[in-house]
This record gives structure tokens, C-alpha cells and sequence, in this order.
């Protein structure tokens, strides 16, 4: 009699087929990918330490922003180390780094003034300062041209270039948050733009030249993955940068 609930049990099982994960698990596994390439792309290098990975992947399942993730990351005692250990300027990086940021500045009401002060390495923080980095500049007098801006950072770490087009590229997602229709005009071109730059960017889509197909992927899209596609882009861009010889 055993035998035959067994097999009825089973039977049951097999016809109802796999179990779908729920919301949350597929959050999780969301969250464990994204810190993961977020971790790998900001510093270029992978994760050794699994506690810390699971820790920092808790972090965000508790429902931590990835602007505050990200933030931690690229203003944190270990990245500000990189800035000064790769401190060798790169030109091709800093004619890069200055076109983005000439473009991202353009249609920004409050931007970084990008002045002799921005082109070394974070200053020596706080913890408290670390986690709460000041997003609003006071409005600076003039937007640099990108020809002065290039010249300006020719010696500039390419850590420090990967921060400071990190944190513009996400206020100017900020700023257009509240029209999606923009958001997406911008989005299409320009990543039909870094496609040309020949860089692979971790997944095929995503190097995909095709306007239509980003244009109305941006629409619809998560704004937390629409943020890290954008960001990815530009470190990946400025990585290979670093690991080039000019």
C-alpha cells in the first residue's frame, strides 16, 4: 500500500512540474549578479572573500539603493587606495572621460565643478562621511569645456576619472528620472555609441548596436538596472583603458 501512495506522490509532483522561485528569490539571485559584476567592474577584480560578497548581497535584499551601494564602493578607503596606486595618467582615458562629461554637464542644473581639486585622489574620510557623499555641489560658476577638461586630467588616475563619471552619469539619470520619454531618447544613441567602441560590456545585448531595440528597452526597464547599464558602460570603457599600454 506504501508503494502505491509513493508513486501516487510522486506522480503528483511530476505533473504539477517544477516550482517556479518566488519574487523574493528572484530578487536575491538579481542582487547576487549585480553586486558581483558592480564589484568586479568598480574595481577590476573579482570577489575572494565570499562572506564579505554575502554580506554586502544582504545589504541589498534588505532593500539598500544601488546609488548607496555604489557610492560606498567608489568613495571607500579601498577604491580611494586604487586611486593612488594607479595613479598613472592615460590620455586616451582622459579624452574619453572628458567628451562623456561635457556631454552629461550639458543639460544638468547643479553639476561638479571639474577644477584642479577633482583630479587626485578621494581626500581622507570618515566613515560618516563616506556614507553620506554630498550628491547637491553648490552651482559652480561655468561648465568646463571638454578640450580644457582633457588637458586638465591628463595625469589624473583613471580610477579617479571612473568615480567622477560614475557620480555625474548618475545625476544626470536622477535628473531625468521624472521623463522616461527623454531618459530613453538619450539612452538609445548612446548606447549605439559605446557598441562602436569595440569593448565587451558582459552580456551580447548589451553590445548590440541598435538604437530601436535600447530606446525601448529604456521605457520600460527597472530604473536600479537602467542606472547600472549606464554605469557599467563607463567602467568597462575606462578599464580597458587601464589595462592598455599607450
Amino acid at each position: 500500500m506504501r508503494g502505491w501512495v509513493l508513486l501516487a506522490f510522486l506522480g503528483s509532483v511530476a505533473l504539477a512540474g517544477p516550482q517556479k522561485p518566488s519574487p523574493k528569490a528572484l530578487e536575491a539571485k538579481r542582487n547576487s549578479e549585480l553586486f558581483s559584476e558592480m564589484f568586479r567592474v568598480v574595481f577590476d577584480r573579482k570577489i575572494e572573500d565570499r562572506a564579505f560578497f554575502g554580506n554586502w548581497v544582504d545589504t541589498l535584499n534588505q532593500g539598500a539603493s544601488l546609488d548607496g551601494m555604489y557610492n560606498t564602493l567608489t568613495h571607500s578607503e579601498w577604491y580611494r587606495l586604487l586611486e593612488t596606486q594607479f595613479a598613472k595618467g592615460n590620455s586616451n582615458a582622459a579624452k574619453f572621460f572628458s567628451e562623456e562629461m561635457e556631454l552629461l554637464q550639458k543639460d544638468l542644473p547643479y553639476f561638479t565643478m571639474m577644477d584642479k581639486s577633482q583630479t587626485g585622489p578621494l581626500p581622507v574620510m570618515g566613515m560618516e562621511s563616506l556614507l553620506q557623499v554630498d550628491r547637491n555641489p553648490v552651482q559652480p560658476q561655468k561648465r568646463l569645456p571638454a578640450a580644457e577638461m582633457e588637458k586638465l586630467f591628463q595625469k589624473s588616475s583613471i580610477y579617479v576619472l571612473k568615480r567622477l563619471l560614475g557620480d555625474e552619469a548618475l545625476k544626470w539619470i536622477e535628473f531625468r528620472s521624472n521623463d522616461r520619454g527623454k531618459l530613453a531618447e538619450w539612452y538609445g544613441p548612446w548606447t549605439s555609441r559605446m557598441a562602436k567602441l569595440g569593448i565587451y560590456f558582459g552580456l551580447e545585448q548589451r553590445n548590440w548596436d541598435r538604437v530601436d531595440f535600447h530606446t525601448k528597452w529604456a521605457m520600460t526597464a527597472d530604473p536600479v538596472l537602467l542606472k547600472w547599464e549606464v554605469l557599467n558602460r563607463y567602467h568597462r570603457v575606462l578599464n580597458a583603458f587601464l589595462n592598455s599600454k599607450e
